[in-house]
């Protein structure tokens, strides 16, 4: 399978420019199951059958996944609509569609996350505007245009009470939302003038981090709604950003095909002592990949990380060392979007042709994974995975 290209990666500076995705360099993905386990690697993850089930294929690229606090449903957003499936079987459960966004041309929702009671989703879109939805009405209980510019990620603190957004009119901003409207606590502008690509916040509610697409790190402290500083972390765009559990560190990839490992206190104690709030930091881990990276998700108890690419794999990388574990393949496409459920046990990724992998992550074992790709929830023979050594 050859990936769809019209020109250079460059090009793709902002993650709003969802069409650019298909102007990336040729890349040929493999076309069976496979995983590539690492010879170099003590191997602490086996291979299990995988099920598959027919699904959404062809209805528009996936541009964001996520599972439900309770790890029972996953929303995937694509084109005008999210759907929420069943993440132990893949049958559709139901379909948020968008309206407004239908009737204008090339709107299309860019972002989702759930609350951390698992009632409401926020979506962000790129006619500038937030809303949250009650899932069980299906209904649209608070719609907010404060960004004056595409909606990219959107976030949830731990608690529920904020709400943090990432625009490409170069803000990021702080909401508490409340159902029935949202209240801009603060706004931070990039003073760069760059587009915020991803934003951040930490378990313990204290950070807000933001990747832009020159590159840079922003970090805020949320008390007191100050800046702590800016790093130049990546020499391109910042496309994924994600705090640890713990939350000590931050890790983020971009188009210059690096995975990064930072350690926040080494961050804000070096801004603390810069005079222009401009961080001089190296990260704990720099780890150089062969594709450019979209998205990075790390599961609870901090032992490991994936990220999701243009080469249509996944990879599977110990947050220790940054060893990687094993590769992931199958996917026809660039994986857009990777998430992991707040337990640790499931993984999902979404790709540019549609498709969607929902994975369940055992102990000492592989993935098993379970297709979604159309409505008509066929369910094809089980297959088994193939194991093949890094070469």
């Amino acid at each position: 399978m050859i990936l769809k290209s019209r020109s250079n990666v460059r090009h793709l500076s902002a993650l709003s420019d969802l069409d650019s995705l298909y102007s990336l360099p040729a890349i040929s993905v493999p076309t069976s199951n496979e995983v590539r386990l690492n010879p170099q690697a003590r191997s602490v993850l086996d291979v299990n059958l995988a099920k598959t089930i027919d699904g959404l294929h062809g209805f528009g690229y996936v541009c964001c996944v996520q599972f439900a606090p309770n790890g029972k449903s996953l929303a995937t957003a694509r084109n005008h609509a999210v759907q929420i499936y069943n993440a132990a079987t893949g049958s559709l459960l139901c379909t948020l569609d968008h309206d407004a966004l239908r009737l204008m041309e090339n709107m299309y929702i860019h972002t989702l996350c759930f609350s951390p009671d698992g009632k409401h989703l926020a979506t962000g879109a790129q006619d500038y505007k937030i809303r949250i939805w009650n899932i069980e009405q299906q209904t649209i209980v608070t719609e907010c245009a404060g960004h004056q510019g595409e909606i990219n990620s959107l976030t949830f603190s731990s608690d529920g009470y904020l709400l943090v957004s990432g625009s490409s009119d170069s803000t990021v901003c702080i909401w508490t939302p409340t159902y029935g409207s949202l209240e801009m606590l603060c706004r931070y502008n990039f003073d760069c003038g760059a587009v915020a690509n991803c934003v951040a916040i930490s378990q313990d509610g204290l950070f807000v981090a933001a990747g832009s697409a020159n590159g840079t790190i922003s970090l805020w402290n949320v008390k007191t709604k100050a800046i702590i500083g800016t790093l130049k972390a990546h020499d391109e765009a910042i496309t994924t950003i994600a705090f640890t559990a713990d939350p000590k560190c931050l890790v983020t990839g971009g188009l210059d095909k690096t995975l990064k490992h930072w350690d926040i206190h080494a961050l804000v104690s070096k801004a603390m002592r810069a005079t222009n709030a401009r961080i001089n930091c190296s990260p704990i881990q720099s780890v150089k990949q062969q594709e450019y990276i979209f998205s990075v998700a790390l599961l609870p108890g901090g032992h490991w990380g994936m990220s999701g690419g243009t080469d249509g794999s996944v990879r599977i990388w110990s947050m220790r060392d940054a060893t990687l574990q094993c590769e992931l393949l199958g996917h026809q496409a660039i994986i857009h979007t990777v998430c992991a459920s707040y337990d640790g046990t499931l993984l999902a990724t979404g790709d540019t042709n549609g498709e969607t992998r929902i994975c369940k992550f055992l102990p000492l074992s592989l993935p098993v994974m379970v297709f979604v790709q159309s409505q008509s929830n066929r369910e094809n023979p089980a297959q088994l995975y193939s194991v093949t050594k890094f070469n």
